[in-house]
């Protein structure tokens, strides 16, 4: 059967609803407290074009906001440059400009993860817009082996990133 170009686009959209629901409800069964960073999602359209759009990562945040808000959970947007978290070492409190293409944050002081669970480690420890260092700190033992834990099976994920189920990004080897 043939569809005009508007109703294929019409299902391409309610599908992505349909799967960013799911996604959202799963997310939401994982906690109470949602803290993500404030991101330009126009901006990343701009840069990686219709990908993006296709994707719609705006949709799925709006979506969690609302569902959160409705189930009673907390959610909260993190000033992006204010806190530079991708760039922060917790360790020794250093801020260090990272080009996108640098995957790893690896300081001087031993710290040494993958870049974007790294921030998402950093962002549990934010208290009124401040990275709390002395709780990360503490945090940090017990989280580093979690975080390695978390990229083991490397070989399978790059499998994975070279057929397009993961983001290359990911799955990147660690720095020596």
């Amino acid at each position: 059967m043939w569809y005009p170009l508007a109703e294929l686009h019409r299902q391409l959209a309610a599908q992505r609803k349909s799967l960013h629901g799911q996604l959202v409800n799963q997310v939401l069964r994982l906690g109470n407290t949602f803290q993500l960073e404030t991101i330009s999602y126009r901006a990343w359209q701009k840069n990686f074009g219709r990908s993006v759009g296709r994707r719609a990562p705006g949709m799925f945040v709006r979506l969690l906001e609302r569902k959160a808000a409705s189930a009673g959970a907390s959610f909260v947007e993190l000033p992006t440059h204010q806190l530079k978290l991708s760039q922060t070492c917790h360790g020794c409190g250093k801020v260090q400009k990272k080009p996108l293409s640098q995957r790893w944050h690896q300081c001087e002081c031993g710290v040494v993860a993958q870049r974007d669970l790294y921030s998402a480690f950093l962002a549990k420890h934010i208290e009124n817009n401040r990275l709390n260092v002395d709780d990360a700190k503490v945090a940090w033992s017990g989280v580093e082996t979690l975080l390695r834990t978390a990229l083991s099976g490397l070989e399978t994920k790059n499998e994975l990133a070279r057929e397009g189920s993961l983001p290359r990004s990911v799955v990147q080897a660690a720095p020596e």
